[in-house]
């Protein structure tokens, strides 16, 4: 097939177009950096073009065809730039692959999540999770009005090699300055961590199964464990072992300027973070295939010889952790 990537110089938008091209496919990536035709694998075309720019995408897509577009880059992205991509192509493609998220979901406190359970995009979970939610609803009235061959993947917390999320890197981060590690509640919090590989390869299925249109699925790990758990892990990969600090979240609205105390923020004390995945596994034959130990060492690898200089949001400055860890103690000690 003739692909087009929208946003394939970077983590997960890099590894889909590697899944694509090992596997046959003439890949074409859509990037606003003129520098991204050498972040691309040999034979991959860059098209250069500012995605919310539609009257220059329009001009850039004109006579252009595709037999797939993978829609991965968050711009941020809302519903009338997902119709400008399909406007400019005429629609005249065999699959649209949208790249939503896990916190559409609503927790509801049953578990494992599943892509029949509620969603919700509340004003407190910021504009991210409205625009995945807005763009998931246009895409599937587009196939249930014109009959658009369209597919909604919503990975989880995706982690590997030069990952841009502060996620396992904010762990590396401590461990290998040997500072103390938080842990929000009492460590029992479940989460789970989908290797960008895998969730790579959920993409080119989506494509290549007929099973897929029309259809939302849910891609992560086949791992869950609990924070606790994942700690461990990452204190055995490090060789640092150091003091979990148990704490009540509520604790950060007594600090004037909370900042991140597990990493990326997230919707810490709502409740686990717990997906089933056998509908992608069962519809269009997803299998992850890299462990949550396998990936992480992977993943600290990578941090250990890039320095991990690719974070958008690292944070080196100990005070409000510090701040924390000492209101932490005292509410320890009084009991």
């Amino acid at each position: 097939m003739d692909v087009l990537v929208i946003g394939g110089t970077h983590f997960l938008g890099k590894n889909v177009v590697r899944t694509l091209v090992d596997h046959g496919h003439n890949v074409a990536s859509l990037n606003i950096d003129p520098a991204a035709k050498t972040l691309l694998p040999s034979g991959v075309e860059s098209i250069q073009c500012n995605r919310k720019d539609h009257e220059r995408l329009r001009t850039t897509l004109a006579g252009r065809k595709f037999d797939a577009v993978a829609d991965i880059v968050y711009a941020p992205t809302r519903p009338e730039d997902v119709a400008a991509v399909m406007d400019a192509l005429g629609r005249d493609f065999r699959r649209y692959v949208y790249t939503s998220s896990t916190t559409v979901y609503r927790k509801t406190g049953l578990y494992p999540i599943t892509e029949d359970d509620p969603k919700d995009a509340k004003a407190a979970y910021g504009p991210y999770t409205k625009d995945k939610l807005d763009c998931e609803n246009f895409l599937f009235e587009e196939f249930r009005a014109r009959g658009t061959p369209v597919s909604v993947i919503r990975p989880g917390k995706i982690y590997g090699p030069e990952n841009y999320t502060y996620r396992e890197g904010f762990h590396f981060d401590r461990l290998t300055h040997h500072r103390p590690v938080l842990v929000p509640g009492n460590g029992s919090q479940l989460i789970q961590f989908g290797y960008v590989e895998d969730v790579a390869d959920a993409y080119r299925l989506a494509m290549e199964r007929d099973e897929a249109v029309g259809e939302a699925f849910t891609v992560t790990g086949r791992q869950t464990q609990t924070l606790d758990a994942y700690l461990d892990l990452l204190m055995e990969i490090t060789g640092v072992h150091t003091r979990k600090v148990y704490f009540d979240p509520k604790l950060v609205e007594r600090i004037q300027q909370p900042g991140l105390f597990f990493g990326e923020p997230a919707r810490w004390g709502e409740g686990h973070d717990c997906y089933d995945v056998s509908k992608a596994r069962e519809r269009i034959g997803y299998q992850p295939r890299v462990s949550i130990e396998e990936g992480m060492r992977r993943a600290y690898e990578w941090y250990v010889e890039s320095g991990g200089d690719s974070y958008r949001t690292r944070v080196l400055d100990w005070s409000f952790e510090d701040e924390l860890i000492r209101l932490a103690d005292e509410a320890a000690k009084a009991g």
